[in-house]
């Protein structure tokens, strides 16, 4: 009997071949080491760290814990401004972490909360940061504004 594959199906078959075996590739798996003093393409984690927008919207990221952002869960607190600094309510804001080396991203979404006590600030957890690498923060604005902020996860 011969099987059917579809071209989903054998997508996704590649994509989880390229992560977690080290398949002669240059991208550590899961469990292998990763030095970061190698990576160049990623930023230095300071509190207050910031993103403008193409819009003019300032991203902060106030907070990580852990600080700088590790493996596994993560919970970040950022700061949303305009132009003139004024904090932003109500930011349809979403967060995805995207590891740009294997296209994928993480298999947990993360939910972003809205200070109840502290204006334009915002709460994103978990940001789940799974494996070893250079990892992707992505923020959307709705409307169409988006900052990226890279950190390296050494393994």
């Amino acid at each position: 009997m011969h099987r059917a594959w579809t071209v989903p199906a054998l997508i996704s078959l590649a994509s989880l071949a390229g992560c977690g075996s080290g398949g002669g590739d240059d991208n550590p798996g899961d469990d292998e080491h990763y030095d970061c003093a190698l990576e160049d393409r990623d930023e230095t984690f300071v509190v207050g760290i910031e993103k403008i927008g193409a819009a003019g919207t300032h991203f902060r990221i106030m907070q990580s814990v852990p600080a700088p952002p590790g493996r596994g869960d993560n919970e970040l607190t950022l700061q949303v401004t305009d132009g003139a600094n004024a904090p932003i309510v109500n930011a349809q804001l979403e967060v995805k972490p995207f590891m740009p080396d294997h296209g994928h991203g993480s298999p947990i979404q993360a939910v972003v909360t809205e200070s109840t006590t502290v204006t334009g600030e915002y709460a994103v957890a978990p940001v789940n940061l799974w494996m070893p690498g250079l990892w992707q923060i992505i923020i959307d604005r709705t409307p169409a504004e988006q900052v990226i902020f890279s950190f390296c996860v050494p393994g």
